[in-house]
C-alpha cells in the first residue's frame, strides 16, 4: 500500500516539475523571442516620431542665395545652395507670382546641390519645400530683385503689335534697356527667336502663357508687378506701351500706385478705329457716327 502511495507522490511531483518547466519556458521565450520585437517597435516609434519633428528638419537644412544677372542683358536669376542633413526624398522650389500663384517648379532630390532658379524683377517669392512621406517641411524667401530702367508693352489688337514689332530695335537703341512683352495673339511673335534684351513677361508661367486669358491678366497682374518694381527700386524709370483700348490701364497702374510722374512715360500705340470711336464718343458723336 505504501509502495502504491509513494508512486502516486512520484507521478504527482513529477506532473508538477513539468508544469513548472512549461510555464518557465514560456517566461523564457517570452523574454528572449517576444521582448527584443517590443523593443524594436518602441525603437521604430521614437525614431518616426523624431524624423515628424519639427527640431529634426529646422536644425539641419542650409540655404543660401546669391542674386545672379541683374543686368540688361538677361532676366532675373538666382543661384540657390542647399544642404539636408537629414532623411529626405526631395526638394522643390516653387517661384511666386504677385497674387502667390506658382509660376515656376523647380524639383531635385539631392540633399545637398544647388540650381539656378529664374525669377522676375521686383519682389519675388520663392517657397521651399523638403521632407519625406512623413514629413514635409516649408520654407518661405522673399528677394528684392532691382533694375534701373525697363520697357513694359501688354499689347492687344493687330496694328499696335505691328507699329511696335517695326519700332523694337529703334526702341532699343533709344532707352538701352530690358523690353517684356506681353502680345495677347500670340502667335504674332516667333518667342524662341527673339532680339537680343527682349523677353517674354516673367512673372507669368512662361510654359503656359498661351492659355492665360489677356484681359483677366491684364487687370490682376501688370498693377501690382508694376508696383513691386517701384518698391524695389524708387528710381526706377518705366517705358510703358498700351494700345488705345486700354488706356485706362493709366491711372490704375501707376497714379493708383502713387508712382511719381518722373518714373515714367506713356507710349499710346493706336490701331485707328478704336482711336476714332473713343475720340467720337468723348466728343458725344458730334459726328453722328457710330
Amino acid at each position: 500500500m505504501k509502495e502504491n502511495e509513494n508512486i502516486i507522490n512520484q507521478d504527482f511531483l513529477d506532473e508538477n516539475l513539468n508544469k513548472n518547466r512549461k510555464n518557465s519556458y514560456k517566461k523564457y521565450y517570452f523574454a528572449f523571442i517576444i521582448f527584443p520585437f517590443i523593443i524594436l517597435g518602441i525603437i521604430i516609434f521614437l525614431l518616426i516620431k523624431f524624423i515628424s519633428s519639427d527640431e529634426s528638419y529646422e536644425i539641419y537644412s542650409y540655404f543660401n542665395f546669391t542674386i545672379l544677372n541683374n543686368s540688361i542683358s538677361k532676366p532675373a536669376n538666382i543661384l540657390v545652395e542647399w544642404e539636408i542633413q537629414n532623411i529626405s526624398d526631395f526638394i522643390t522650389f516653387r517661384v511666386k507670382d504677385c497674387e502667390n500663384n506658382n509660376i515656376r517648379i523647380y524639383n531635385f532630390k539631392d540633399i545637398t546641390g544647388e540650381a539656378i532658379i529664374q525669377v522676375y524683377y521686383g519682389l519675388p517669392k520663392i517657397e521651399i519645400y523638403y521632407g519625406n512621406k512623413v514629413k514635409t517641411k516649408t520654407k518661405s524667401y522673399e528677394f528684392n530683385i532691382t533694375i534701373d530702367e525697363i520697357v513694359i508693352a501688354p499689347l492687344v489688337a493687330s496694328l499696335p503689335v505691328s507699329i511696335f514689332s517695326l519700332s523694337i530695335f529703334d526702341i532699343l537703341n533709344t532707352y538701352k534697356c530690358p523690353i517684356y512683352v506681353f502680345i495677347e495673339r500670340y502667335k504674332a511673335w516667333n518667342w524662341d527667336s527673339l532680339p537680343e534684351n527682349v523677353f517674354l513677361i516673367d512673372f507669368i508661367d512662361q510654359n503656359n502663357f498661351k492659355n492665360i486669358k489677356f484681359f483677366d491678366f491684364y487687370k490682376n497682374h501688370f498693377g501690382k508687378w508694376i508696383n513691386q518694381l517701384y518698391k524695389s527700386n524708387n528710381k526706377i524709370k518705366i517705358h510703358f506701351y498700351v494700345n488705345d483700348y486700354h488706356m485706362h490701364a493709366y491711372p490704375i497702374y501707376f497714379i493708383a500706385n502713387n508712382i511719381p510722374e518722373e518714373n515714367y512715360d506713356i507710349n499710346m500705340l493706336s490701331d485707328g478705329t478704336g482711336s476714332f470711336i473713343a475720340f467720337n464718343k468723348y466728343h458725344k458723336n458730334i459726328l453722328n457716327y457710330i
